[in-house]
């Protein structure tokens, strides 16, 4: 069984990556 924090810092790594992509292509996404 997977621990709940082991979940929980996953999700918050992935977020953070999430944010990152936003921040790159949101620029990109407004000049289309």
């Amino acid at each position: 069984m997977v621990s709940v924090s082991w979940i929980h810092s996953k999700l918050e790594i992935y977020s953070c990556l999430l944010m990152e992509l936003l921040i790159l292509f949101y620029p990109l996404a407004m000049e289309l």
